[in-house]
């Protein structure tokens, strides 16, 4: 290998379980002086109301981790666009970009696993 070359890096995970998969169209961001929080969301829409909005899984990371994935999820969207055009998005999903966010626990979890629990940062931002 040489020096000041990236290293590759090679991602496994556990035999015993599968790694979480599924879809978001929403992610709602909080943060504290320590971490981010970012919840990932399925809003479900009919017609022009949202009628449910599931959340699908929870990180929390540092907030230097958190700054390397806004940069690497730039990088991959630039290369995205070099690749297949453009991402147009319509004027009114400028208007969603910040909305205050309400958390409910679903029927089937507990209270104790419900992102809205005390020890969680309050949502502050929200990108539909």
């Amino acid at each position: 290998m040489v020096e000041g070359e990236p290293q590759e890096m090679v991602i496994g995970h556990d035999e015993e379980s599968e790694p979480l998969v599924g879809y978001a169209n929403s992610v709602a961001v909080a943060h504290t002086l320590f971490d981010f929080q970012i919840n990932f969301i399925e809003a479900i829409v009919r017609g022009d109301q949202q009628t449910s909005s599931d959340l699908f899984a929870t990180i929390i990371m540092s907030p230097q981790h958190a700054k390397l994935f806004v940069k690497s999820l730039e990088r991959n969207v630039q290369m995205y666009e070099e690749s297949f055009g453009e991402i147009k998005l319509p004027e009114a999903a400028y208007e969603t970009i910040i909305k205050p966010l309400r958390f409910s626990p679903s029927p089937s979890a507990s209270s104790s696993a419900s992102p809205s629990s005390s020890n969680s940062p309050s949502p502050s931002e929200s990108a539909s």
